[in-house]
């Protein structure tokens, strides 16, 4: 599992913001093009995805699940944090089928 991405570990622009929430911790990291979440736990990263910021619609660029922890609600949490905060998100064009499958169900 890769670290918090490199663009935002140095920029000092980049809001950065955490939160608890189904006992992860959602670290958010914004700057006016994309849009960085991480989930963790006890100090270990959990999952992370990446989006593309277009207005008020997100497009996922790179979403990512530890294998330990898939099927745990990780995903759909960091999904739905980002939707709490109004963006929508729109669907990729390109999923593997565990993409395809989450998206069928949420």
């Amino acid at each position: 599992m890769g670290a918090f991405n490199t663009k935002f570990e140095k920029s000092e622009e980049a809001e950065t913001k955490k939160f608890n929430i189904n006992d992860f911790e959602i670290n958010k990291l914004k700057d006016d093009e994309e849009l960085f979440v991480k989930a963790s736990a006890g100090g270990k990263e959990l999952g992370h995805v990446l989006f593309v910021i277009d207005g008020d619609t997100l497009s996922p660029q790179d979403l990512e699940v530890d294998e330990r922890y898939r099927g745990q609600g990780i995903a759909k949490t960091m999904y739905d944090y980002v939707k709490s905060k109004g963006y929508k998100i729109r669907r990729s064009g390109q999923q593997t089928d565990a993409g395809a499958g989450f998206w069928d169900k949420h």
